[in-house]
């Protein structure tokens, strides 16, 4: 058994036993990846300052940084604890805090135990907490009322610090580096509420337990968070939709009535399916990109499936501050550079001064100076892409 936590509350409520089947756990992706740096930029921004914490960031993940739009986020209190760890147990209510910036090593848990990760912890006047959460990439959030993840983070921080209310906030980046804020309130009698709750879904999963033990088939859900599940190749209902594909693919994604009619219901079943076929695809995707990372794919047509150097380029920091203190003045070579700078800064400190339709001469005529100079150099990033030799 797999004990829920914080981030994989949401599915134990939709599936128990997706902590109870056979777990499957995979490395972050570039998506995940993505994010962590955003994170940690977001947490340096308020520690350290824009410039500074954009220094930090990977070069990879530089322009993500950059188009977050700073002045939409909410305002943090000034004595704030960054990734709190806590651990629940749902059975007696009692929380502890059990580290900070531990990532997923969490201590060893018993059975009713649940541990999370909050990432902005404060107190908030006599009785209440403030907590915060992060997110990035393209999938849906649940509003911060509805959010489970914040829900258990409530009820963990209010019993760990004694307090009796909490007001929780989603910070939503997209990837056009927009801002999108949701805040809820949780009073006392909606803590103890939702500490109801968590003991009901942790004895569902214990439930579920119980039946893989004994050999039965859990029963399961499918849903929106079947495509992180790390028991997706164990699921019952996956292992019967794939076989439903390879023999029907019409019939296993658009059930219909006797008339043929696709109906509201079968609709969301439907919309299901889809979902979970398409995490069919993309978990064969994966092992099949895993496979050409080691044995290159012929394609036909000249075509290669396998590892593919994508070269990036970046500046030095100190070249382009020389060329543009000596093209115009010491502001604006102080505006665009730092320790380390990048196009898209150079943009926003020479935009004043380009005539009208002129900034990308501009933009070129700065970059082929720096260039001569030693100062764009090249970085490779090995990929696994088709491509033709």
């Amino acid at each position: 058994m797999a004990n829920p936590t914080g981030s994989s509350m949401a599915r134990a409520a939709q599936c128990p036993a997706s902590h109870a089947l056979p777990q499957v756990r995979t490395e972050s992706g570039e998506a995940a990846q993505r994010g962590h740096a955003i994170h940690d930029y977001l947490f340096n921004v308020s520690e350290l300052g824009a410039e500074a914490a954009l220094a930090k960031v990977p070069e990879k993940y530089r322009a993500d940084c950059e188009r977050v739009d700073l002045e939409k986020l909410p305002v943090i209190p000034a004595s704030y604890s960054a990734e709190v760890a806590f651990v629940l147990d749902v059975a007696s209510g009692a929380s502890r805090v059990v580290g900070q910036n531990i990532g997923r090593n969490y201590p060893p848990l018993s059975s009713t135990e649940v541990a999370l990760t909050l990432d902005v912890v404060a107190l908030d006047g006599e009785d209440g907490v403030y907590l915060l959460d992060w997110k990035t990439g393209r999938g849906h959030i649940p509003p911060a009322k509805q959010n489970w993840q914040l829900k258990a983070g409530a009820v963990a921080a209010c019993k760990a610090y004694g307090r009796t209310t909490a007001v929780v906030g989603i910070v939503k980046i997209a990837e056009d580096g927009s801002v999108h804020y949701d805040e809820a309130m949780y009073d006392a009698m909606e803590i103890d509420a939702a500490l109801n709750d968590l003991q009901r879904i942790v004895a569902r999963v214990l439930e579920a337990e119980v039946d893989v033990k004994s050999g039965r088939t859990p029963n399961v859900a499918t849903g929106a968070e079947c495509r992180w599940c790390p028991a997706f190749a164990a699921c019952p209902a996956q292992m019967a939709l794939a076989k439903e594909l390879a023999v029907s693919p019409d019939k296993a994604l658009l059930p219909v009535n006797r008339a043929g009619e696709l109906t509201p219901y079968g609709a969301k079943l439907a919309y299901d399916k889809v979902i979970a076929a398409e995490t069919l695809v993309k978990r064969a995707k994966e092992a099949l990109y895993a496979y050409a990372s080691r044995y290159p794919i012929e394609l036909g047509d000249g075509r290669v499936l396998g590892p593919y150097d994508d070269r990036r380029e970046y500046i030095d920091g100190e070249v382009a501050h020389s060329v543009l203190a000596e093209k115009f003045g010491p502001d604006v070579a102080k505006e665009a550079t730092e320790l380390s700078t990048s196009a898209a800064a150079i943009e926003r400190a020479v935009r004043p001064l380009a005539a009208r339709g002129k900034l990308a001469a501009l933009m070129k005529e700065i970059k082929a100076a720096v260039k001569a100079r030693g100062g764009v150099r090249e970085k490779v990033y090995q990929t696994i892409r088709e491509y033709k030799p």
